[in-house]
């Protein structure tokens, strides 16, 4: 009697435990860092086709900050995460802004998003978007101007290295004109030109040693200003 009891009991515990549905993450890595939470009592393994997949749905509970790989592998008729990433829902909670990168009927020119997690989608014949910005955590390597402008909220531009969306006042971090300190500090902190805190003289890149006080043309300048104060005495 309590070997069939054994029996059923072991029966039951095979039949709850249900693999979630493949979905795809950031990398290859089947991990919190490429697919984000997994749940309370979640844990993430290689998909049975591709990518990565929930390892037993039944023995989950939601939790806060999760992302759409976590709906798509747990609830397949609910696949978005909800603007509060504690749940699942039918259509994404955060959809990319419009980025005017648009070819016709296509987002070619739009370039590859930063993983394949998150997909460039044609909203008409001059805009695109990211389907979902909670599609999968941010990736930290490969963003560009265009997924930035999408899915960086006011962080509209990748900085030099392309590892996070960033703020600077004067436009992207690969403009050639206009550069102020400031922006050389957004555009290259947290990497190998991080030294490059300086705007040079004519304002074209950035450079690890400020400037001298006078560029060449602003001796000119005083140069000039002084033979016209001469004159007039």
């Amino acid at each position: 009697m309590i070997k069939q009891f054994l029996i059923i009991s072991l029966s039951i515990a095979l039949i709850q435990t249900t693999p979630g549905q493949d979905t795809t993450c950031n990398g290859n890595t089947n991990d919190v860092a490429s697919c984000g939470p997994a749940g309370n009592n979640g844990q993430w393994e290689k998909g049975a086709v591709f990518g990565s997949r929930l390892v037993d749905t039944s023995a989950i509970t939601l939790q806060k900050g999760l992302f759409d790989t976590f709906c798509t592998s747990f609830n397949f008729l609910n696949p978005y995460v909800k603007q509060t990433q504690d749940g699942c829902q039918k259509q994404p909670a955060i959809m990319g802004a419009n980025v005017a990168c648009a070819s016709s009927t296509n987002c070619n020119n739009c370039g590859n998003a930063p993983t394949p997690a998150f997909i460039w989608q044609n909203v008409d014949t001059t805009n695109c978007q990211i389907k979902s910005c909670l599609a999968a955590p941010m990736p930290t390597s490969g963003l560009t101007d265009y997924f930035c402008t999408s899915c960086g909220q006011t962080n509209k531009f990748a900085n030099f290295y392309g590892s996070a969306c960033v703020n600077p006042t004067g436009g992207s971090c690969t403009r050639k004109t206009g550069w102020t300190n400031e922006d050389c500090i957004i555009c290259n902190q947290n990497g190998s030109n991080s030294a490059n805190q300086y705007a040079n003289s004519d304002k074209t890149q950035c450079v690890a040693t400020a400037p001298s006080a006078y560029s060449s043309s602003s001796y000119t300048q005083v140069f000039y200003s002084l033979i016209i104060a001469a004159l007039l005495l």
